[in-house]
């Protein structure tokens, strides 16, 4: 008996076909009941067969439904006939009045609620409802038989009626009681897999935030000990490999920070964060990292920003950053061969608003007319290019159309099948008023001019377009001699050339004698130039952004030219470093001495504390994951030490933990500031003066 219920109402069978294989028993059941006890009484054989033909079609039904699998189409059929046909043509023809009838059609109604779905169940209620009114209205009114009136007059009339009330609310009962004990059942097996979710994806967070700090722990060395190559008096060969190890290393920490912002997908949870930030600086960042990315395909990265953007803006730039990367990252992956471009243009919205608007196009495959608006939806598969998500580790349009929601934008795309796609984002952002002049192609140095060669029509215009609205004077020759002959005159601020046309015309150049501090190179981010007498390497794209660091002799383009220097001195300050890493150490400690303080190393938590007690230290930089004592555990013991002059020395938190709410985190543990690794100068400048006493700090002239 258990391997017939299990076959038909166990947990193998779905829920639909489970509360359909009840039914149709309950069904077929009783009116088989009803058949044998309608012989008994001798009722009309008109009743009899209208009641075995149910039952018959019902069993017919429950075994047929193992085969085909339709439990949809055997209901409709099934109501049709039982609700339709059998319970009207009974009311109407049936010699002896069935008052009893209506009563059943209640049976009809609730199978049509519980076993169907969706615009089915509507339209089958309707039917069946207009059909019981319409069938009671002819025989109760029309046919208007005085019999009617008088109501149940014997014992076996109100037995019928009993009855009816009885199967009924069993039928009724037995099916609802059956479909609410499935829907628990449903609904604990669902929490049970939310919370199994839930753990899962905590484990994921935890392991992505461990793996981003295993990796961004190594490239702190990695970025550190280049910087210092580069701040070095290396030769320049030297340089070159590490401007290279430089360039890859900030693409895998941008991957490393996508991929702490994947473990935080739970838009509902996240906010906005309205700070100041560089937009030109960004920007920047952006186009490097696809720069690199983009080193081994025949696409072609153009720029176009436009100069007159405000530089400083307030917002959350992490957030825009995810989507513009995202938006380039889908071009790159579905862009075997062509272009790709980055357009940066603005609206003002008010005196201190404006609105920025990105957008990405390409020649890619793009995108079919009936898909566009799939591809902003989570895990999307139709078409053939539907989810374009970033290739590796990319967050997907669904999470960045949110992102862009969150912070009152908007994302969208248009597609020309076959040839390309342009992904739009628009977003408002606002801006100080100290800060209206600052502009992301704004220049210091207006009387600068330049002369180029540019020997491919695409690029050549781009160049035009920039160096004129960013109003500075240039000149274009049509040929490499009259390129090589203007060197040599030595009119201009600047030279640009393409460095394959360099390698051509570098003989003739060095024979006019001509002045190569002015010779600026425009190549791909990879382009060696270790033994060239030439200063300058302009990498492309080529935009306002890189050539207004040209001219502005800024440290976003003196990567590939000037030696950064600190602006300040803190000859007289004392500052300790903890990291249980040697390597980290020495290289914290490199970067510091640029700056020209006591620097003071410690392995671990407890070294600190004894090297504490003994030396005046007036900032600590500590490590946040050693073992043994952690950051907050060392903290902890420091604020605890009985000399205030010890307790009370500014300490910085150092850590490659860099998730949203990270930095808040430990500012409430009580340390003074944050220090994400791998460590950059700017902010490590900031994080000095913010916390060295100002008696100790030196500005240089």
């Amino acid at each position: 008996m258990s391997k017939i219920v299990d076959r038909f109402l166990g947990d193998g069978v779905s829920v639909s076909e489970r509360i359909f294989y009840l039914a149709i028993f309950l069904s077929s059941f009783f009116s088989l009941l009803f058949v044998s006890v309608a012989v008994l009484l001798r009722m009309d054989y008109f009743t009899v067969a209208v009641y075995a033909s149910i039952s018959l079609i019902g069993t017919v039904f429950f075994f047929l439904q193992k085969k085909i699998h339709r439990e949809i189409l055997l209901t409709i059929i099934y109501l049709t006939y039982v609700n339709l046909i059998c319970f009207p043509a009974l009311l109407i023809i049936s010699p002896k009045d069935l008052i009893e009838i209506p009563l059943y059609s209640i049976i009809g109604l609730v199978y049509t609620l519980v076993l169907l779905h969706g615009k089915t169940r509507i339209i089958m209620y309707i039917i069946q409802v207009v059909t019981d009114m319409g069938v009671a209205f002819y025989r109760f009114v029309v046919m208007d038989d005085p019999a009617l009136h008088v109501g149940p007059n014997t014992t076996l009339d109100y037995l019928r009626i009993q009855a009816a009330i009885i199967i009924t609310g069993v039928l009724c009962g037995c099916i609802i009681r059956y479909r609410h004990l499935q829907l628990r059942k449903e609904m604990a097996v669902r929490e049970l897999a939310t919370k199994k979710a839930e753990i899962v994806s905590d484990a994921k967070d935890m392991f992505l935030v461990n793996i981003s700090h295993e990796i961004r722990t190594p490239l702190n060395a990695i970025i550190g000990t280049t910087d210092l190559l580069l701040d070095s008096n290396a030769s320049n060969h030297i340089k070159e490999k590490a401007f290279n190890i430089s360039n890859s290393s900030h693409a895998l920490l941008s991957i490393t920070t996508d991929l702490l912002d994947f473990s935080h997908m739970n838009v509902d949870s996240i906010t906005p964060v309205n700070v100041k930030y560089d937009l030109a600086f960004m920007l920047n960042d952006i186009i490097n990292l696809m720069s690199v990315r983009l080193l081994d395909s025949n696409v072609e990265f153009l720029a176009d920003i436009d100069p007159s953007i405000q530089k400083i803006l307030i917002g959350d730039s992490g957030k825009i950053r995810q989507i513009i990367i995202n938006m380039l990252s889908n071009a790159i992956k579905y862009t075997k061969e062509g272009f790709m471009a980055l357009n940066i243009t603005s609206e003002q919205m008010s005196d201190d608003e404006i609105k920025l608007k990105i957008k990405v196009s390409d020649s890619g495959i793009g995108i079919r007319k009936e898909n566009l608006d799939k591809i902003f939806e989570p895990y999307n598969r139709s078409g053939e290019m539907t989810d374009r998500i970033i290739e590796g580790n990319g967050l997907g349009l669904a999470f960045c159309k949110k992102l862009a929601g969150i912070m009152g934008g908007n994302i969208w795309a248009e597609s020309d099948y076959g040839k390309g796609s342009v992904f739009f984002f628009e977003v408002n952002q606002k801006y100080d008023k100290e800060d209206e002049n600052e502009r992301c192609g704004s220049i210091k140095n207006t009387d600068d001019t330049v002369c180029f060669y540019i020997d491919r029509p695409d690029e050549e215009k781009n160049i035009e377009k920039v160096l004129s609205v960013m109003n500075i004077k240039n000149v274009k020759v049509s040929s490499r001699d009259e390129f090589v002959k203007e060197c040599g005159l030595n009119k201009y601020t600047y030279y640009f050339v393409l460095a394959d046309t360099y390698e051509f015309i570098k003989e003739k150049l060095a024979e006019s004698d001509i002045d190569w501090r002015k010779l600026v190179i425009i190549s791909d981010c990879n382009y060696s130039y270790s033994g060239e007498p030439i200063e300058y390497v302009l990498t492309k794209p080529v935009s306002c952004l890189n050539i207004a660091d040209l001219i502005n002799r800024t440290k976003n383009f003196a990567i590939r030219k000037q030696l950064f220097e600190g602006g300040f001195d803190i000859e007289k300050a004392t500052v300790m470093v903890v990291d249980d890493s040697i390597v980290n150490l020495e290289v914290a400690k490199g970067i510091l001495e640029r700056y020209n303080p006591t620097v003071i190393t410690a392995y671990s938590g407890a070294e600190s504390l004894m090297t504490l007690q003994d030396e005046h230290v007036d900032c600590v930089f500590l490590d946040y994951m050693m073992p043994g004592m952690d950051g907050i555990d060392t903290l902890k013991a420091i604020r605890a030490l009985d000399n205030p002059e010890k307790s009370n020395v500014p300490v910085v938190v150092l850590t490659a933990n860099v998730v949203s709410g990270a930095r808040e985190m430990f500012m409430k543990e009580g340390f003074n500031d944050y220090l994400s690794k791998p460590i950059e100068i700017d902010k490590l400048e900031k994080v000095l003066l913010n916390n060295i006493p100002s008696d100790l700090v030196k500005l240089k002239v």
